[in-house]
């Protein structure tokens, strides 16, 4: 006769839906300590016309310590609907859009990240 197999049942609790994303299971001071960051960012945003008149926006002063550069990317490109990258030039991290996007990258910046407009240099 074949043994019948248990199912075990685990509770599993559910993080607070009152914090955003990663800081769902964080203690509170790590997302304040986060916004704090990032209002003292200065971010510079530019276009750079590349070979052949390619145009690329670029995203500078951004900390990878307090923003993931890579899902900021990510996101980017589907709000932009353009190829890019981000990469380390002389001990700075820059994030490359390929096409003329600084209002959408700025409008993002500000609504989805929380930078302040005063703190967003457009060039």
């Amino acid at each position: 006769m074949a043994k019948k197999k248990r199912r075990r049942t685990e509770e599993v609790e559910e993080p607070d839906a009152s914090w955003p994303g990663e800081f769902a299971t964080a203690p509170p001071t790590a997302f304040f300590e986060r916004q704090l960051a990032l209002l003292s960012q200065k971010v510079r945003i530019y276009t750079e016309t590349r070979q052949k008149r390619h145009v690329v926006t670029i995203i500078e002063g951004l900390d990878p310590k307090v923003v993931n550069l890579k899902q900021v990317t990510s996101r980017l490109k589907a709000l932009c609907a353009a190829g890019g990258t981000y990469k380390k030039v002389k001990d700075k991290y820059v994030i490359l859009i390929q096409g003329d996007h600084v209002d959408k990258v700025k409008r993002f910046l500000t609504e989805e990240l929380g930078i302040p407009e005063e703190n967003i240099e457009v060039v």
